[in-house]
């Protein structure tokens, strides 16, 4: 419609068109303005019909009632100018409708220039918006269902790649208690990767080093707002927490008595590479194909800052009596960050825990590097783990008989290297490594034309110093050997001594 009318104006006004072109622009502006009127007409028509049809299924809320009037009322107004306009182009040149500036303003000017003033001052948006944020509260409010959230210990391991399996018992029930209005807190980070949550300028919320620090407030409808008091929400579609200047607050959060912080009722957040420092994003389900590099996570909140309008007591539920639970088998994934004796939120440090329960892990016991540049002679078993342009490295982990029926986890740890004492790395890059594991496991004898056709890859993770890495979860094949194969997807460059004592 704007092609045909602009082509139809360019013709028919124009003084150096010849008689023939100012017919075809004629021609072309009367379809425009035919087609511009049966389309407003269409439009009107649905709406005032998808209001007919809510009212009859008792769906229509005053929100959205008044945000159809509104749409008709726009229309309206542009359907008496376009009217007016084709009624125009279809009478003589000298008649009174072209002759009598009356007609334009009465039909033309008032209806546009009201239609930007009620565009302006009754948006239909301003509605809609109302309207979300009562169902969002409303879906906020409706009570979860009754659960007990499992307590998992265990112990991160400190070697640089390991296999680990664990057993946890117990769990402990908590009544879950919704913090009111005015309550103050810190974020802090435990599981799969550790570390308080700090915010980058544009409200993004991450966990790692190099972030702004940053507290939250929350209120009685379960929304939250950083200190800047921008408005949190779970970013459609991949549910990143993440906080924005004049968005809608996401409801449905809570902190229970001891600390968990929740959304609905459910304590496990992902934390996904980020691809930026080794930092971490937050989410609550993110589709698998938006992210990467994945971690499971519990949000802890610390105490409530003190502020001008103090809680009533009774406004924060008493924690529930420990229930315990059958033994579950579990993966640790999630590496059991403590607070200091100050209460201080821990540091990136804990992610390489310095104690092992003895028999939980199990070390490479076989790593063979292969180069595409010599393709043919094995290289052997080695000391160092390599990744380059040209090398990757596969690694044997003997999984024992003793590990059937448990869960096992496949782990880099990469701590800084002013934490080694008996080992060393150096690293250049983006970081960026494939992992995968092999159909077969390495020899001695393997080389890059021997390499064991890939299981299954496990996509790209983005490594740096300072922080661990939950590669892959699967049943551990008790019994057997399984190898995994670690190549470059960037620019990496990494050696590092492959060293079986604990991280300082």
């Amino acid at each position: 419609m704007i092609s045909l009318t602009a082509q139809g104006a360019a013709s028919f006004f124009s003084q150096d068109s010849t008689s023939r072109a100012v017919k075809s622009g004629l021609a072309l502006l009367k379809a425009s303005l035919i087609l511009q009127l049966v389309f407003l007409v269409v439009v009107v028509l649905i709406v005032l019909v998808s209001r007919k049809r809510a009212q009859a299924q008792g769906i229509l809320q005053l929100g959205f009632e008044l945000s159809i009037y509104d749409f008709s009322g726009f229309f309206i107004l542009l359907l008496i100018r376009d009217t007016f306009r084709t009624v125009q182009i279809f009478m003589p040149s000298n008649s009174m409708v072209w002759t009598q500036e009356a007609f334009f303003c009465v039909f033309d000017a008032v209806p546009m220039l009201a239609y930007t003033i009620l565009l302006n001052w009754l948006h239909p948006g301003q509605h809609l918006l109302h309207v979300m944020k009562q169902e969002r509260r409303a879906a906020a409010a409706s009570p979860p269902p009754e659960h007990f959230d499992d307590v998992e210990v265990g112990a991160g391991d400190m070697k640089t790649l390991a296999i680990i399996a664990a057993l946890a018992t117990g769990s402990n029930a908590h009544a879950l208690a919704t913090r009111g209005q005015n309550c103050c807190f810190r974020l802090t980070a435990e599981g799969g990767t550790c570390g308080p949550v700090g915010q980058l300028e544009d409200g993004q919320n991450r966990i790692g080093e190099g972030l702004l620090p940053t507290s939250f407030c929350i209120d009685k409808d379960g929304e939250i707002a950083d200190n800047s008091g921008r408005p949190c929400i779970l970013t459609p579609p991949t549910s990143q927490l993440q906080c924005d200047k004049g968005a809608i607050g996401t409801p449905g959060f809570s902190i229970s008595p001891d600390g968990e912080f929740k959304f609905n009722g459910n304590t496990e957040f992902l934390a996904c590479q980020s691809g930026e420092h080794g930092q971490f994003n937050i989410y609550t389900s993110p589709p698998p194909k938006d992210v990467s590099g994945c971690v499971d996570i519990t949000l802890e909140a610390d105490e409530c800052m003190a502020l001008p309008s103090p809680l009533p007591t009774s406004s924060i539920a008493p924690p529930s009596p420990p229930a315990v639970t059958s033994v579950k088998v579990v993966t640790v994934t999630e590496t059991v960050c403590r607070a200091s004796a100050t209460g201080a939120p821990p540091s990136i440090q804990p992610s390489c825990p310095t104690t092992l329960n003895e028999g939980s892990f199990e070390f490479p016991h076989l790593i063979i590097p292969v180069d595409s540049t010599e393709p043919d002679p094995p290289l052997g078993t080695q000391y160092n783990g390599q990744v380059s342009s040209t090398i990757s490295t596969i690694f044997n982990f003997d999984i024992p008989p003793s590990d059937a029926g448990k869960t096992c986890s496949l782990v880099f740890l990469f701590p800084e290297k002013s934490q080694l004492q008996t080992s060393s790395f150096n690293f250049t890059g983006d970081g960026r490594v494939d992992f995968a594991q092999m159909n077969a496991p390495a020899t001695q004898k393997t080389s890059f034309h021997t390499i064991p056709s890939i299981k299954k890859d496990f996509g790209v993770s983005t490594l740096a110093p300072g922080s661990s890495f939950v590669i892959a979860t699967f049943p551990c094949p008790a019994g057997e050997t399984i190898a995994f194969d670690m190549k470059n997807s960037g620019s990496t460059e990494l050696t590092w001594f492959q060293d079986f004592n604990p991280a300082p």
